[in-house]
């Protein structure tokens, strides 16, 4: 094996390091050795490149790495806090996905206030069907029928929406407290990870 010379021994320090940070951020699996080695192109040829970057990962370096860091972010966050874990948890919460709820979105404050008034157009709606009609069930007023009726199945419509959002939302909050139950399962440590994981994620859909 040659001897590196001083300069390509700096720039192997300054590619490890490149690829600590890479590792740390998104984990080994997510690893891209191509977004890597891309910057150092100019400095030295791809093979080489590519054969430290693969000697650097067989050697484990960048899963100790991340390893040391959660175990160092959990260290000092248990020198100010009586519970890690459960300080992690508040902070994983803040980056999970916001769930869009009803409520959000309608004028009623509540989805309970939206659906009362999505019931109060359905009943206004309904009258203008009676009145479109006689008493004994003819057609009055067949224009007026016609849009009380196109104006009834939208209403059925947006209730079999708020039905489905209310399904949705009701899932997504399983899913967020079971993530959550998970990682209040784990030690400091990996909660950590998970953390700086989810910190990342959130960076990445501008969070």
């Amino acid at each position: 094996m040659a001897v590196m010379t001083r300069e390509a021994m700096a720039l192997h320090a300054e590619l490890e390091a490149a690829i600590l940070t890479e590792v740390e951020a998104l984990g080994v699996k997510r690893f891209s050795k191509a977004s890597v080695v891309r910057p150092f192109l100019d400095r030295c040829s791809q093979a080489t490149l590519y054969r430290w970057t693969n000697e650097i990962l067989a050697a484990g370096k960048p899963g100790q790495h991340a390893i040391r860091r959660a175990r160092e972010a959990a260290d000092a966050r248990a020198l100010v806090s009586l519970d890690p874990v459960t300080e992690v948890l508040e902070a994983v919460k803040d980056r999970l996905p916001a769930v869009i709820r009803i409520e959000d979105v309608g004028a009623g404050g509540t989805t309970r206030g939206v659906i009362a008034r999505l019931e109060h157009v359905m009943s206004d709606v309904e009258m203008l069907v009676k009145h479109a009609k006689t008493a004994d069930g003819a057609v009055r007023n067949a224009r007026l029928l016609l849009v009380a009726l196109t104006e009834l199945r939208r209403c059925l419509e947006t209730s079999v929406r708020i039905y489905q959002a209310m399904k949705e939302v009701d899932h997504v909050d399983q899913l967020h407290a079971a993530i959550l139950g998970e990682i209040r399962k784990e030690s400091p440590e990996v909660a950590e990870r998970i953390l700086r994981r989810m910190e990342d994620i959130a960076t990445q859909w501008g969070g």
